[in-house]
């Protein structure tokens, strides 16, 4: 109840205050949150080690974790002044690279799926896909506090987003993209459900595998897409080329291989910006570690439900 009752009081100050002020509570916010949750803290660093160049000392390695925190801070408050009716607003600070692939691969007829990682603001580029007129599902993990779950499916909602639950009946995704419709799926943390082996960043883990196992089986185009934070504070939505997976069979092997070819694209661009991967779990996880179940991990908890598109 606390943590639903903490993100009705921030949407409700997001939708009033110049975004600017909201960004600057947030970031103070967020570096209490640094401190206090240790668990989050612990992740951030045991998966920036991967990511991070060797070489770079502490302070540095230090420097880059706040930011995650600070970053993701400025990412809730653009979730919440989204759904709070603010998003043809916002679209002036939002620039697109690449929307025609997107148009191209629908054009086969065949759905599109698109896949992204935790990084910069995804939920801006599933609004931004779904207020352009194209039908959008989203694969979101059920959140374990039933308020918060509804929280942001409803937010999602408000943009024409439909939200197909982890788990969910696979006959209805087949369904959806022999329709032509859109299904997006972040592949970079595996949350519930059933993964497979695949190795990012040199090491091995599981990570999801369901938007690589859709587009073999259906034929669907697989599509990866960014959405960057720049530094004055705009967003970039890059939409790469689609992911080559003709040349794959349909076995157990082709999809591991097919995964690995999307988690290239992904690598390039959390190395670029490791400060805008928001991952607050262990990727490569040591041993099993307790999760938080207070106040301090309500904010990520919630994010950590949020699966949503890269956009046009």
């Amino acid at each position: 109840m606390i943590g639903y009752l903490l993100y009705q009081i921030a949407a409700a100050l997001a939708s009033f205050l110049p975004v600017r002020v909201s960004y600057f509570f947030a970031r103070r916010i967020s570096e209490v949150k640094y401190l206090a949750d240790k668990y989050s803290r612990h992740s951030v660093r045991s998966n920036l080690r991967r990511v991070l160049p060797e070489g770079v000392n502490d302070g540095e390695r230090k420097k880059v974790e706040k930011q995650v925190f600070r970053n993701f801070s400025c990412f809730v408050v653009d979730f919440l002044r989204l759904s709070n009716g603010s998003g043809r607003k916002e679209d002036s600070r939002v620039t697109v690279e690449g929307w025609e692939r997107i148009k191209s691969a629908l054009q086969k007829k065949k759905g599109l799926i698109l896949t992204t990682a935790h990084f910069g603001n995804w939920e801006l580029g599933a609004s931004l896909l779904a207020r352009s007129g194209f039908r959008l599902k989203v694969v979101a993990r059920r959140h374990e506090n039933r308020r918060i779950n509804k929280f942001f499916n409803r937010r999602r909602e408000r943009f024409g987003i439909e939200v197909l639950e982890q788990g969910g009946s696979k006959s209805s995704v087949l369904g959806w993209l022999r329709e032509g419709g859109c299904i997006a799926i972040l592949a970079d943390r595996q949350l519930g459900g059933s993964g497979g082996k695949a190795t990012f960043f040199g090491h091995d883990t599981v990570l999801p595998r369901a938007h690589v196992a859709l587009a073999l089986r259906t034929g669907a185009p697989l599509i990866p897409g960014f959405v960057r934070r720049e530094r004055n504070g705009d967003c970039k939505v890059i939409i790469e080329p689609e992911i080559e997976l003709s040349d794959l069979g349909k076995n157990r092997s082709a999809v591991r291989t097919g995964v690995e070819r999307c988690l290239v694209v992904f690598e390039d661009f959390i190395r670029l910006h490791p400060d805008q991967w928001f991952v607050f779990d262990e990727v490569w996880p040591e041993k099993t570690r307790r999760k938080p179940d207070d106040l301090t991990g309500a904010l990520s908890e919630g994010q950590r439900s949020a699966f949503a598109s890269p956009g046009p």
